[in-house]
């Protein structure tokens, strides 16, 4: 199993007992990013256009995630999870909205603030954190990490035109990943919103033919398929461990027909039914033992991958010897905290035709 510094990021909140680690780090991360040249996907015309340049964005080694923009009235940037095999995207989600609202609120004016964040985690105990930076209203228990943006913000400029011409070229700010990364991330892109897609869809979106993707894939040893099975399990995983959802609105939120589909499905993945996935002793920890968070620590970087170090250098820091116990669960807060859940069901049959 392949660990990502997501999962070890999820371990230091847990051994430092800090439950808003990666909203620090978020923070910390955005105020040298856009001094980085390798960051430079800013430095366009409009706020509209330096989004344009985010989506699609994958972070496999330091995040294990994807970034997704859906376009409208507000437009949403979302932070699609595609690690399966991590356990607890709550932290990452954290680190990766703390970091993306620091740098627009860089380019946009420090009182620039988006109309909404989402972010599938259980209500922390303390909110403050949260209303503090993000300036904005904060739901919990969503499916994916959400920032709205208003749709005059997209307008707004970044770079006057006359400057555009002088400006040295952009380098490229990543790799091409490849190319099950690749359908991993469209998958998931669809998944966020609730769409199933077809092997014929993936085909038609990268402009190749059924067979030529049935042959790549083969020598991947994985198929369309198995690719979303993955990815959904994952997600539900996280949604179990993470938020406080009804497994019946997490199996509709996934497209499974209803929770006895889900049930048949994780229970044959993962050997254990949902409910008593959710119910472990664990399932506020992270993706790995917190005694082993030193040891994956000082395993090598790989090159290119800044909020990886980032990530890394935080578990440095976390106390060495035997890991504490994790608090037990807090209760919700009032019900006038605001806590989103999915705004509609769906009706997906669990055949996709892969």
């Amino acid at each position: 199993m392949t660990l990502h510094p997501s999962a070890l990021l999820q371990a230091a909140a847990d051994v430092a007992e800090c439950p808003h680690l990666g909203l620090k780090l978020g923070q910390r991360m955005a105020q040298t990013s856009l001094h980085d040249p390798g960051q430079a996907w800013w430095r366009t015309p409009t706020l509209g256009d330096a989004l344009g340049n985010l989506h699609g964005c994958v972070w496999m080694d330091g995040c294990g995630g994807t970034l997704d923009i859906q376009p409208g009235d507000p437009t949403t940037l979302r932070f699609i999870v595609l690690d399966p095999d991590l356990e607890s995207a709550a932290a990452i989600s954290d680190m990766v909205v703390a970091y993306l609202i620091g740098v627009l609120r860089a380019l946009c004016g420090l009182r620039w603030s988006p109309e909404m964040v989402e972010l599938p985690r259980r209500p922390p105990r303390d909110q403050q954190p949260y209303r503090q930076l993000f300036q904005c209203r904060v739901g919990f228990n969503a499916v994916v990490a959400t920032i709205h943006v208003r749709a005059d913000d997209l307008r707004r400029e970044l770079v006057p035109p006359g400057m555009l011409a002088s400006m040295a070229e952009v380098p490229a700010a990543r790799e091409l990943p490849d190319p099950v990364t690749r359908i991993r991330s469209y998958l998931g892109s669809g998944l966020s919103t609730g769409t199933l897609r077809s092997a014929r869809q993936i085909a038609r979106h990268f402009g190749v033919g059924g067979r030529s993707l049935q042959r790549d894939l083969a020598k991947a040893r994985t198929s369309c398929r198995e690719l979303a099975n993955e990815l959904r399990i994952g997600m539900c995983k996280r949604l179990l461990s993470d938020t406080e959802l009804p497994i019946t609105e997490i199996a509709f939120a996934l497209g499974y027909a209803d929770i006895s589909v889900l049930t048949r499905a994780f229970t044959r993945s993962v050997g254990i039914c949902p409910s008593t996935w959710r119910s472990r002793p664990a399932r506020a920890g992270s993706a790995i033992p917190l005694h082993n968070a030193v040891q994956v620590a000082g395993r090598p970087a790989r090159a290119g991958s800044a909020p990886g170090r980032s990530l890394r250098e935080a578990a440095r820091s976390a106390p060495r010897g035997e890991a504490r116990t994790s608090k037990p669960s807090q209760p919700p807060p009032s019900a006038t905290e605001t806590q989103i859940v999915p705004s509609r069901t769906l009706s997906f049959a669990e055949e996709t035709g892969f």
